[in-house]
């Protein structure tokens, strides 16, 4: 196989561990009321199923390339997390970790013919730390009751672990062999019943030394979001998103890649309370505009049970 021939094939197969969920290490995890205050040692837990569907995207020099025609994949989700509400110097905060685990089916004619692959396993563990750095004191659960929450402003960063299944003589992984890391800047402003977000974030990457013999190199993936949110009461809300991403260029064995990335998703996002501890959230995000990775539409199922605080 050539070099440029190989290089191509690690490209594709970046391409499509992109996909793996849709909690993936996309730009586009849109994410509302990520820096709304709760009290000091709450604890959440949470069990979701994420199904996405779609198509992987290539540019016109790399689906020659590959002779590629076509080219979807359908991906099943499970994921475990475990968040807490902690005092960070008298602010409040969240450290959290996600485990997902994957099963999923790729498809598309190569070549004049009809392949198929499918993988079961663990994907990337995440971890998750944010703080409100303004307007989210620190507060126990009895102080929290007299909080009126306003304006906030707040950082978070995510950790990607490479602890998923991963064979690098392998084309299509449910690990990405990198660690990845996601800082975020947020404001937050509520109106009554609205709630107002706005977010920045920039996705970096370390190197994959070994993909099908190559190293994978990446560029910055920049993400802005923003979110619209109506409470009905009191944890029964109505989330509208909208996301944009662009950046990701690749090298492959110091080759620079044209795989430029833009990215365009709107969503909507649905909390219903079934109990004083429990909820139901019920998500939808679809692509608007890709350029080059996965064009998907997700749906997801997530229950919460949360306790402590004095709750």
């Amino acid at each position: 196989m050539s070099g440029n021939s190989r290089a191509d094939l690690v490209v594709f197969a970046m391409l499509a561990a992109s996909c793996i969920g849709s909690a993936d290490a996309s730009a586009q995890d849109l994410e509302p009321r990520a820096f709304s205050n709760a009290p000091v040692g709450l604890n959440f837990a949470l069990v979701g199923y994420v199904y996405s569907a779609g198509n992987l995207l290539f540019d016109d020099a790399l689906a020659a390339a590959l002779q590629i025609q076509s080219a979807s994949a359908k991906i099943h989700q499970g994921a475990l997390s475990f968040v807490r509400t902690v005092d960070v110097f008298g602010l409040s905060g969240r450290v959290g970790a996600v485990v997902p685990l994957v099963t999923g089916r790729w498809e598309g004619i190569v070549a004049d013919t009809f392949a198929t692959v499918s993988r079961d396993g663990l994907g990337d563990p995440r971890l998750l730390f944010s703080v409100g750095f303004l307007g989210a004191p620190a507060l126990s659960g009895a102080d929290f009751v007299r909080y009126t929450e306003r304006t906030v402003v707040g950082a978070s960063l995510q950790i990607i672990v490479p602890l998923g299944q991963y064979d690098p003589s392998r084309l299509i992984n449910l690990g990405s062999n990198r660690w990845a890391f996601k800082p975020r800047l947020g404001l937050s402003h509520t109106h009554g019943r609205w709630t107002f977000e706005f977010f920045g974030a920039v996705w970096l990457f370390t190197d994959n030394a070994d993909a099908l013999g190559q190293r994978i190199e990446q560029d910055p993936i920049f993400a802005l979001q923003g979110h619209a949110i109506y409470a009905f009461r009191r944890g029964l809300w109505l989330a509208v998103d909208a996301g944009y991403g662009s950046g990701g260029r690749s090298r492959v064995g110091g080759e620079i890649k044209d795989d430029f990335r833009k990215d365009t998703r709107l969503g909507a996002q649905l909390a219903v309370p079934l109990a004083r501890r429990h909820s139901l959230k019920l998500i939808y995000f679809a692509s608007v505009s890709t350029r080059i990775g996965a064009d998907f539409d997700t749906i997801s199922l997530l229950y919460q049970l949360r306790w402590g605080a004095g709750l």
